[in-house]
Formats: C-alpha cells, sequence, structure tokens
C-alpha cells in the first residue's frame, strides 16, 4: 500500500470501516467489554507492576468535582453522581536485553516496581488515559493488556515510567465515573496513599498522555484543575492537602473533544474517516447493539456515555469550555478526522488565553491512524513527535504556538494559522452542541429493556415489569416467574436491610416509615401537607430522636439545635431532595454542597450585616410611609383591607429596592399586586410535592407556557416573573439598566455581577434564580410574621394599648421618626416582635442537614456520619416546659430576667453558617413597620377567625392557613 498516495489513504480507511468496525455491531457490549478487558500475561521487553488504591477516606476530591460539575451544568441536566471507588493501576516501563516472548519473572508487585524504576532513565512519569469510547478499551488494541506494550514503547522512547489506570466503563458507569477516576489518579501522583509503591511525584514532572476518548478524558482533567485553581479550592486526597496544580503538560493523540460531533468537520472529513456517517452512530450506536445486561440502561438513555444533555458540559465535551487561562502546554496530534474541528477549537482557545499549543493534523488520515496504520511513515513520525513533545515538557519547555497540516505525498508540513484554526465562536460551540444533544432520544424499545436487535448468545437482559409482562404474553412463563421470584427477593432484601442493617436501623420510628417513603408521601401528599404535624404525635409515641423515613432522622429537643445547626468543626449539606424543593435551582438557598453554598453565601454576605442594614432605613422608610398613606385613606373611607397582601406588598417593594434600585410599585397597587402573592402560594404547593417527587417542578418547567397556562396559570405567571426578574439583570450586565447610579444605596445586582466570583457563578440562570429566592423569601417570611403578630396586637387590647403607650412615648410625632437604633431599644416592642417570630414562625417544614465528617449523639442514641437530621422550629416554639400556655400572644414572657434565657429558644431564621441570610433585614423591617403601623393605626379584627384565618393548618415548606380562608379582612382605625 502507498501510504504517500491521498486516494490510497481513503480506499484504506474504508475498507476498515467495512470490514472491522461493522461487525463490532452484532456483539453485545458486555461481551465487548470482557473481551478488550482481559488481563493477558506479561511478555516481552516491558515491566508491569501492579497495584490498587483503596477509596478515599478522608477526601474532598470527589464533592468538588460534583461542585464543578453543578456550575457548569448551564441547563440542569441530571446525572449520576458517581461515588469513588478503589482504582486498580499498572506501573509500565521498559525492560532491557529480553526478547518478544520472555515472560515477566515470578516476583512481587513491589519488586517488579523497583526493577521498573531501576531501568527508569528519568523523573518524568507519565499519566496515560487510554480510548475506547468510554464504553470498551480501544478495540483496535483488544486490551488495557496490549495498551502494555504502547505505554511500553512510550517509556522507552521517553526513558519514563507510565501510569495506565483502569478507569471505570460506561454504559454501567455514566460520567463522571472515568473523570472522577483520571482525576484520582492524577492525585495518586501528586499524593499518593500509604500503601502506594512509588513516591509523591511533582507536577513539574508529570505529563499526562491519551488517545481518543482517554485525551478527551485528559481534557476535562485539565479544565477541573483550571476551574479549581479559579476557586482557590485546596483539595484533600486520602488526608493529604494537595492544590490543584497542572501537570507540565498533556501530549494527546486523535483528541476527542467534542461528544456530539456538532462541527463542520463532521460532514467534511467523512470520506476519510474509518466512522460511518453519522458518526455518533457507530461503532457504539444505541440501536445496533443486542440486548445484554449492561444495555440498554434501567433507566434507559438515549446516550452511552450519559444522559444526552450532559453530553454539552464542558467537562464532558472540553470543546465547550470557555476558559483556558493557565492551561499547561498542549500537542495535539490527528489525522484528518471528523471529530477535528473540536481540537482545533481547544487550540486556538488555549492559545488566546495565552497558552502555548502546538497541532499536528495528517492529511487524510483516519482517527487513531496510529494504531489502524502502523506501518505508514505518518505513524512513525507522529510517534516520535509525541513522544519528543514529552521529554519537552518535563524538562519545562513552552514552544511557541504553532500547527501544521502534514501532506501524504512527502509529508510536507504546511503551516497552519492558529487563530484562524475554525472559523466560529465558543458561543456558537456551544449552542450548536447543545442543540445537537436534542437529537438523541431513547429509542421506544429501549423502554422495554431490550434493544432492536436479537438476543445475543450472552445471558439475556430484562428487569422490570414491562418485560415480565412481555415474557408472560409470548408464553416465556418459567423466564418471567423467575424474574418475578428475583424481583421479590430484591424487594425483601431492601426491607430487611432497611429494618435490620441500616445505619440508622436502631432508631425507632414507625415501621412503615423505617422502610419505605409512603408514610411520609401519605401526611404530606393525599393528606395535604400534614406530616408536619404527624411529627408532634410521632414523637410522643417513640421519643425525642425517631426515624421518619429510611435515610432521615428528626429530633425534637430544643437544647440541641445548636448542637445540629450552629457547628463550626465540618461541612454541613442540605439532603438534595430538600435542595432542589423548588426545582433545578442553582441559588444559594438550593445550594446543597457546604464548599459551594459557603462560596455564595460570601457574595451576599456583605449586603446584610447590621451595619449594611442601617444604611438602607431610608430606603425602606419610602415604601413604609405609601403603606401609612394608604391606611390613613382606608381609616377615612371605612375599606376593609387585607393584611396578608398589605405587609407582603410593602416588604416585596423593600426587597426590590435593595435588589434592584426599584421605586416602591406593589404598595401602592389598589390590590396590592394580589395576584403575585397568590402565584407564590401556588407555587409553595408545588415545591412540596416536588420534595417527594423530584422531577415534578422540572416538568412543569419544560412544559411549554400555552400548556402551563391551560394546566397550572399560576405556575405560568411564576415563570413568566422569573423570566422578568432574568431580564432585570440581564439588563443590569448589559448596561441598559443605570438606574442603580442614581440610588442613594448599594444594590445587590449591580455589585455581584461585579464581584469576584467564578464566571460560572455569574450565569444568566444562576442570577435569575439567586433574584427569584431574595425576593420571594425577603417578602413571603418577613410579611407572614408581620400580618401575624399585627393580628395579635390587634386581637389582644392590653397588648396594643401597652405598645401604643411605648411608642407615643417614644415618638411624639409620628411625622418624625427616630433611628432603627433607638426603636431597637425599645423593650416591649422588642418583647412583642419575639413573640410574633416565635408564635407566626413563617417557616414550618423542618430543617435538613447531612454531616459528612463526623456523627451524632442526642439522648444516648448515636446518629451516624453522613445521615440526614432534621429539627423543627414548629415543634419548638409552643413547647409547654419552655413556653407556658404556647398558643397565647404574651410579649410580657420576654421581659424580666428570664426573657434572655428563652432566646436560645427561639429560632426562627435557623442557626449556624445556613441561617436565614437576611435576617438583620428582616428584623428591622419588623421594627420599623410595626412601630410606623401601631404608632398611628389600629385594626378591627372581629371578622378574622384565628384558626382558619392565622393558625398554621397546612405545611407548604411555609406555613399555609385553612384553604377556605379569605385572608386576614381587617378595617383601620386611627389613633
Amino acid at each position: 500500500m502507498d501510504f504517500q498516495n491521498a486516494q490510497h489513504l481513503v480506499a484504506a480507511a474504508q475498507k476498515v470501516r467495512a470490514e472491522y468496525l461493522q461487525s463490532a455491531h452484532t456483539t453485545a457490549i458486555s461481551v465487548q467489554q470482557k473481551a478488550t478487558c482481559r488481563n493477558d500475561p506479561v511478555n516481552g521487553p516491558l515491566w508491569v507492576s501492579k497495584f490498587s488504591l483503596p477509596s478515599p477516606i478522608d477526601d474532598n476530591s470527589r464533592e468538588l468535582l460534583l461542585q464543578l460539575i453543578d456550575e457548569a451544568n448551564e441547563h440542569q441536566v441530571r446525572y449520576e453522581h458517581s461515588a469513588s471507588v478503589p482504582l486498580d493501576f499498572e506501573w509500565v516501563g521498559y525492560r532491557s536485553n529480553v526478547q518478544k516472548d520472555t515472560p515477566e519473572p515470578a516476583i512481587e508487585e513491589q519488586e517488579k516496581f523497583e526493577k521498573l524504576m531501576a531501568e527508569t532513565k528519568s523523573p518524568l512519569t507519565i499519566l496515560y488515559l487510554y480510548g475506547g469510547s468510554f464504553v470498551f478499551v480501544l478495540p483496535l488494541l483488544n486490551s488495557p493488556s496490549s495498551y502494555r506494550k504502547h505505554a511500553a514503547s512510550l517509556a522507552q522512547a521517553t526513558g519514563a515510567k507510565v501510569l495506565l489506570v483502569r478507569q471505570r466503563l460506561a454504559p454501567q458507569n455514566p460520567f463522571p465515573a472515568a473523570l472522577l477516576d483520571a482525576f484520582q489518579a492524577y492525585l495518586a501522583l501528586l499524593s499518593p496513599p500509604g500503601g502506594s509503591p512509588h513516591k509523591a511525584v511533582p507536577a513539574s514532572s508529570i505529563v499526562v498522555a491519551g488517545d481518543s476518548s482517554g485525551a478527551c478524558l485528559a481534557l476535562g482533567l485539565l479544565q477541573v484543575l483550571l476551574r479549581l485553581q479559579r476557586r482557590d479550592a485546596t483539595i484533600t486526597f486520602h488526608g493529604a492537602k494537595q492544590a490543584p496544580v497542572v501537570p507540565a503538560g498533556m501530549s494527546l493523540l486523535s483528541p476527542v473533544a467534542d461528544l456530539t460531533n456538532a462541527f463542520p468537520s463532521f460532514e467534511h472529513n467523512a470520506y476519510c474517516d474509518i466512522f460511518p456517517v453519522p458518526i455518533e452512530k457507530l461503532p457504539y450506536l444505541e440501536k445496533t447493539f443486542p440486548t445484554c445486561p449492561a444495555w440498554p440502561t434501567r433507566p434507559p438513555r438515549a446516550n452511552l456515555y450519559c444522559e444526552a444533555g450532559m453530553l454539552a458540559h464542558p467537562l464532558a465535551s472540553p470543546a465547550a469550555a470557555d476558559d483556558w487561562t493557565g492551561a499547561c502546554p498542549l500537542w495535539l496530534g490527528s489525522g484528518q478526522e471528523q471529530i477535528v474541528d473540536a481540537s482545533r477549537l481547544v487550540a486556538r482557545e488555549v492559545h488566546r488565553a495565552g497558552g502555548s499549543i502546538t497541532l499536528r493534523e495528517y492529511e487524510n488520515m483516519p482517527h487513531t491512524f496510529f494504531f489502524v496504520f502502523r506501518m505508514a511513515p505518518q505513524t512513525k513520525q507522529i510517534l516520535a513527535e509525541w513522544a519528543q513533545s514529552i521529554v519537552r515538557f518535563e524538562r519545562g519547555e513552552r514552544p511557541a504556538s504553532s500547527a501544521q497540516f502534514i501532506r501524504a505525498r512527502g509529508l510536507t508540513a504546511e503551516p497552519l494559522v492558529v487563530e484562524d484554526l475554525v472559523p466560529f465562536t465558543v458561543q456558537q460551540a456551544q449552542q450548536w452542541i447543545w442543540t445537537k444533544t436534542h437529537g438523541y432520544k431513547v429509542p421506544a424499545f429501549h423502554q422495554e429493556g431490550r434493544s432492536s436487535l436479537a438476543v445475543s448468545p450472552v445471558t439475556p437482559s430484562g428487569t422490570g415489569l414491562t418485560v415480565l409482562w412481555a415474557n408472560l404474553i409470548t408464553g416465556h412463563t418459567m423466564d418471567a416467574l423467575l424474574l418475578l421470584s428475583l424481583v421479590l427477593v430484591a424487594l425483601i432484601s431492601l426491607l430487611a436491610y432497611r429494618v435490620y442493617f441500616h445505619p440508622l436501623a436502631h432508631i425507632p420510628g414507625p415501621p412503615l416509615a423505617k422502610v419505605s417513603y409512603l408514610y411520609e408521601w401519605y401526611y404530606d401528599l393525599y393528606q395535604s401537607g400534614q406530616f408536619t404535624f404527624q411529627l408532634k404525635d410521632l414523637h410522643r409515641k417513640y421519643g425525642p430522636v425517631i426515624r421518619i423515613n429510611p435515610d432521615e432522622v428528626h429530633i425534637d429537643d430544643p437544647d440541641f439545635f445548636d448542637q445540629v445547626f450552629n457547628q463550626t468543626n465540618g461541612r454541613a449539606e442540605k439532603p438534595l431532595r430538600v435542595a432542589e424543593a423548588f426545582g433545578p435551582y442553582p441559588a444559594t438557598i438550593g445550594t446543597q454542597s457546604h464548599d459551594l453554598h459557603r462560596l455564595r453565601r460570601s457574595a451576599l454576605n456583605p449586603f446584610f450585616p447590621k451595619k449594611s442594614v442601617n444604611d438602607l432605613v431610608p430606603v425602606m422608610r419610602r415604601p413604609i410611609k405609601i403603606l401609612r398613606e394608604r391606611l390613613q385613606q382606608a381609616a377615612q373611607t371605612g375599606e376593609m383591607l387585607n393584611m396578608k397582601y398589605i405587609y407582603a406588598a410593602v416588604t416585596l417593594d423593600i426587597i426590590n429596592a435593595y435588589c434592584f434600585a426599584h421605586e416602591p410599585h406593589n404598595v401602592g397597587q389598589p390590590d396590592f399586586g394580589r395576584k403575585g402573592f397568590d402565584d407564590v402560594d401556588s407555587f409553595l404547593e408545588v415545591s412540596l410535592l416536588n420534595i417527594h417527587i423530584p422531577w415534578a417542578m422540572r416538568f412543569t418547567y419544560s412544559l411549554p407556557d400555552r400548556v402551563n397556562k391551560i394546566l397550572a396559570p399560576a405556575m405560568a405567571d411564576i415563570l413568566d416573573f422569573r423570566r422578568d426578574l432574568s431580564r432585570q439583570v440581564e439588563a443590569i450586565r448589559n448596561g441598559e439598566d443605570m438606574t442603580y447610579k442614581n440610588a442613594s444605596h448599594r444594590t445587590v445586582f449591580h455589585e455581584l455581577l461585579n464581584s469576584k466570583l467564578p464566571p460560572a457563578e455569574l450565569r444568566r440562570d444562576r442570577l435569575r434564580d439567586e433574584a427569584f429566592s431574595l425576593v420571594t423569601a425577603g417578602s413571603g417570611t418577613t410579611s407572614y410574621v408581620l400580618r401575624g403578630t399585627a393580628y395579635h396586637i390587634a386581637a389582644n387590647p392590653s397588648v396594643r394599648q401597652r405598645l401604643h403607650d411605648e411608642l407615643v412615648a417614644n415618638i411624639p410625632d409620628p411625622q418624625q421618626f427616630p433611628t432603627l437604633t433607638t426603636l431597637e431599644q425599645l423593650p416591649y416592642l422588642t418583647a412583642v416582635i419575639q413573640e410574633g417570630l416565635r408564635l407566626c414562625d413563617p417557616v414550618t417544614h423542618r430543617i435538613s442537614r447531612q454531616f459528612p465528617d463526623h456523627p451524632l449523639q442526642c439522648r444516648g442514641i448515636f446518629i451516624p456520619a453522613n445521615m440526614t437530621v432534621g429539627m423543627t422550629a414548629m415543634l419548638a416554639h409552643p413547647n409547654e416546659t419552655i413556653f407556658p400556655e404556647p398558643r397565647v400572644f404574651r410579649p410580657e414572657r420576654w421581659l424580666g430576667p428570664d426573657g434572655k434565657q428563652l432566646e436560645r429558644y427561639l429560632v426562627p431564621f435557623n442557626r449556624g453558617p445556613r441561617s436565614c441570610l437576611g435576617m438583620n433585614l428582616a428584623r428591622a423591617e419588623l421594627v420599623l413597620i410595626l412601630a410606623t403601623v401601631f404608632r398611628q393605626f389600629d385594626f378591627d379584627v372581629s371578622a378574622v377567625r384565628r384558626e382558619r384565618d392565622i393558625d398554621v393548618s397546612r405545611d407548604y415548606i411555609l406555613g399555609a392557613q385553612a384553604r377556605d380562608t379569605p385572608g386576614i379582612l381587617v378595617t383601620v382605625r386611627e389613633g
């Protein structure tokens, strides 16, 4: 064959495609994995020393990776949160003076490693990540064992030792399992745990090499390290602290950087590549694999590697990454492949970010041609330059960026302009990749647990009721009965585990709650938000520490609140089902990870200390002044007002002013903007549903607007509100909204957009949801306390009189109010607010946390680490022992020497690092609004029924009153 004839190369690639890859489709994935992952004997001129790395114990590498994925998960695609697992490694080195069939000596692995090191001529260490589309080891090499010889040749050419990682394979282990394995393998070089054969290797002596999908993992690993550097993160790996340093370089062959094949080269270079068109259908077309235990997955998905939408994630498809600042030098070598535009884009962006990039492309050569055409001069040349680049990187060289296209005839090199490698932007690429994922559909037959082809000779697959039913219908009764038996055994085993062997098995609770979430679902979904009230009865029956579902403990012990929530000696994670109560929600309030929550909260904290709130008082007084005018008008006309909307309007205007520099709007409307607040109430009902059925909110968000307007008009309005918030944030970002320049105060989102948060934290969707949480929580919770407290003041004449007397004595002229600091020192006003917070606590749902770093112990009961632990303020505040006659509104209980002691049991804002962000603002609003209102006005509450209109009867995360409540209808009196 004439390898210098471009047309011969095309014909040869087509022959490979026809003879080899087409035949791969009729063999099941599990069969191919077994064939390509075998462990062959070690023969010939190479040393191989095997060792295993245990799963990390004192470690945050997994959590950091998941945080990075969440931060860049712009489209909020669900993915599997892969666990850390023990990893198998092989050290490979060149063994001199032996024949190709010489077997390895029968010695211990440690001794093999020592002999390998004795023949290693350089401090250079190569971390090699091999290809195979994440599903197999590259079929052209047959197995990781075959990669040993490839690695040994590389070791001989460079004088280095090579570390091969047996990363986990898809579809059984979807993204990010393989990336996590690669990340931890790199960390194992920098900070080897005890029992490792090797010593710590400095990053300056490590070069990462790989091919095909392994090169994709390498680029993903580089992005992980760069993103951690920008966060100034510290990695803990097996107890050792490690900075996220990048390696000396990366040298990658046939790199895959776009898993969707969305770029023009996919079409342009199809004629000379070994992948038939379309490339995403081969060699691993989901529809063409026979059914086996590995495929289709359960539940089914449209892509072998991950959920289709995650293919657009920059850590899965690195071509979608928009920042390569700080990248190590890169060498990329490939043929004229269908996927080459993606590596060209990465090369250009690394160069633009100030990095060193060397790119080599060989005319009409297919993907991984160095394995397909081993005897070609192109293979000899690219492998030699590949090895040379690795050596140069370890020496600290950073060559000037260059790109060349190497012709087949004579291997002449034509220079390419690095700046012009591709004619499109990163933003266009991101859009193309995301759009391409929409074409991935789960075939109908996957829903039935089978493939489109006949079942392969390996063990037939099929689990689930659909397959069982199909087998019954077709007469496969014995198979169906066997399957049914297996399902029953699995179910009984699960029940037995949860009752007898679960880490919480020793904790008392209802039997059904121990084995299933059905107990909680019944009270929350069927009985409409009643589970919180059922907790009281459960604690009476089972004690202060009870198990309320298979994975959660609830504690009713007011003295234990600080111990659970005010901890500073470890991480406090928010359980996922609670964090996502409001749907795909990247706001601070919906952040699961301790470290990511701390990052997000640190950007907001400067806006809410007491000093910042004091500076905001003039802003708060503007809507409060309008409120006073509205009340004065109602007193004169006899108009009946609804206190539910009065206070919601004024608090919403205050938080809008702080976030966006808006002028008061709602408090001046005739109905105080009633519809928007009713929509939020409906949204909270769906939020409770979403805790138990996590896809409910995502499903609602995914529906077209016209469908939502028919099925759930309130949710459609909420989605419109979210979009409006998004437009406001973008107007600030783009300089279209400059109102903050005329404001007398700092505003949250103008300053947040100019903060030092990483770019991922300033994404449009994240800031939209941050705005939604600040506006709704900043209004809803405070107004809830205001309306309840106002009712209790008006309903108790002695309280009303004593408060009025104190306010008149300190505010002689209602037109001239004293400072906030002065009002905060009024003892009876303070006591009224404390009693209002106790009796009208807005957050009725339990607060749950997970503590991965340490266990807890309450009343002699041990609670293992990482279990979900919850407590409910609504159970603590009416505790009869602490607060006698708990249903009575008695501010006097907070006065005198005992009042200070009671404050430790008042927890409306929660405690600790995840306590209410806006508690100082909320208290200031309570002081200013209640002082303003009750200095001048009183309310006739004779139309209000406490049990219907005030007391909580349903828990929708915030408290809800009876369904037939008209609100809190009052008439206003002056004096």
